[in-house]
């Protein structure tokens, strides 16, 4: 008699990202690794990458690999052979995009085994072929909100601006600036925060929480130097 033992290979993908939530341009490091837990090497193998179909992702730096080439135009990571025990691993960095319109939403991104270049040896559990790691970006939308208390003063008399920031987006804002400089026919007199800089008009609020209860104001003092029509306006610089 003879008998015959065909070979396995249970390949297993796993992807990782390395910031779940991240900021509009932050650059995130995604990390896929093949493991083969079969009885036999496996060969032939090609994994498909969604990143480089994602609008929101844009590959940075040369993505490195333990064994085999990646395309980063086609997304395709010819790996060519898995060693039983031995993993092959892929780092791959991308810059988080805005969107085109609107908040930002979930990027997901999908690594799997290609059904395309199947690998030449049977694989005993495709369920484990595929993973994806999701990232969803932060977004703070910020409102200002400007009032003052005499819109038709006289010469020589002093009027006082409000200012209201609050956010209305998803995350918590920090490091919110915003910029109000008086316009010439206008003299600063004062300013209910010491976060206010005259001299630049910069009004230093720091970090802004989701919610109305969370809102900053700020109110600027000015005397009416001169007649004529004086805008001021108020907004954000930077956060």
């Amino acid at each position: 008699s003879a008998s015959e033992t065909p070979q396995y290979a249970d390949l297993a993908v796993d992807k990782q990202v390395s910031n779940a939530a991240p900021n509009v341009g932050d650059i995130l490091t995604y990390t896929i690794t093949v493991t083969n837990n079969g009885k036999d090497d496996a060969e032939n193998v090609f994994l498909t990458d969604t990143l480089t179909s994602i609008s929101e992702l844009s590959i940075v730096g040369t993505p490195v690999t333990s064994a085999g080439t990646f395309d980063p135009t086609s997304g395709i990571w010819n790996i060519g052979r898995v060693y039983v025990g031995t993993p092959a691993t892929l780092l791959v960095q991308a810059e988080v995009l805005a969107p085109a319109t609107g908040a930002p939403q979930p990027i997901v991104n999908i690594a799997a085994i290609s059904d395309i270049n199947k690998p030449k040896q049977y694989d005993p559990d495709p369920n484990n072929n595929s993973d994806s790691a999701t990232a969803t970006p932060q977004y703070a939308d910020l409102r200002v909100i400007k009032n003052v208390n005499n819109p038709a003063p006289n010469v020589g008399s002093n009027i006082v601006f409000g200012i209201v920031v609050d956010n209305l987006g998803k995350d918590q804002a920090t490091g919110v600036e915003i910029i109000d400089v008086l316009p010439p026919g206008l003299t600063f007199v004062s300013a209910s925060s010491n976060d206010y800089n005259p001299g630049t008009g910069i009004w230093s609020v720091g970090t802004v929480d989701v919610g109305p209860a969370n809102a900053k104001a700020l109110q600027i003092e000015a005397t009416v130097a001169a007649s004529g029509i004086w805008t001021n306006e108020a907004e954000v610089s930077t956060a």
